[in-house]
């Protein structure tokens, strides 16, 4: 009986928590895009970057080019960010820090030529991989169709990051002309996502180990205090 209650916990608690921080910063998103003032004070510039305008940094993937580009962005978004968020919440808000930080930095040092830079896509590929690589680690003797399938859009997502690197383009979002992709964001994201993923499980499992050893310990002690009584 006991161990049928603890199995079904996790579930329950999965049930009761809400995504809100999926929920919050894709509706600013949306938000930033409505208010093209706010748009251009918060996208990545190179020269206002470099005249101390560092928040930019941070906040530009919060900015859109046209509408078809903040529909694709804030809908892949808010859809991974709600698995990833319910899956491991912990994992997803370190992806979304890191992610938030990295993808335009270094997309900036190895791009000089970038003078602006506006899109969630990077985050997206981040969140994408870290759903498949946890998914893949924690089904890989549970469930053969969730691990086949995050398997195979892992790797999708190689093949299709692949392809913009060596086309220029990307799949999804058409430019129309107004901005120019730059699929290195998405591969930055992507090994964002790869490395949470990894460590994070890594440390989860050394977590869980050090937890069941000291309940072992636990009941042992309990189990060694139990007064006895001889029948003779």
């Amino acid at each position: 009986m006991n161990a049928r209650i603890q199995s079904h916990t996790p579930r329950k608690r999965l049930a009761r928590r809400l995504p809100g921080v999926s929920l919050t910063l894709a509706l600013a998103a949306i938000l930033v895009f409505l208010c093209p003032r706010l748009t251009g004070m918060l996208q990545y510039d190179r020269a206002a970057v470099l005249s101390g305008e560092g928040w930019r940094l941070v906040t530009c993937q919060w900015t859109h080019w046209n509408f078809s580009h903040v529909v694709w962005d804030v809908m892949m978004f808010f859809t991974l960010g709600v698995l990833c968020e319910q899956l491991r919440r912990g994992a997803f808000v370190a992806c979304v820090a890191a992610s938030a930080l990295l993808i335009p930095l270094l997309s900036a040092v190895a791009l000089p030529q970038m003078q602006y830079y506006r899109g969630l896509s990077g985050l997206d590929s981040a969140l994408f991989v870290l759903l498949a690589v946890q998914l893949i680690r924690m089904n890989r003797s549970r469930d053969r169709v969730v691990f086949a399938t995050a398997a195979a859009g892992l790797g999708a997502f190689v093949l299709k990051t692949l392809y913009e690197c060596a086309t220029g383009s990307i799949i999804f979002v058409q430019p129309e002309f107004v901005f120019t992709p730059v699929p290195l964001a998405h591969v930055i994201g992507g090994a964002i996502g790869f490395v949470i993923a990894i460590c994070g499980g890594s440390s989860e499992r050394k977590s869980s180990v050090a937890i069941a050893r000291s309940h072992r310990a636990a009941d042992q002690k309990a189990h060694n205090a139990t007064p006895r009584t001889l029948i003779t």
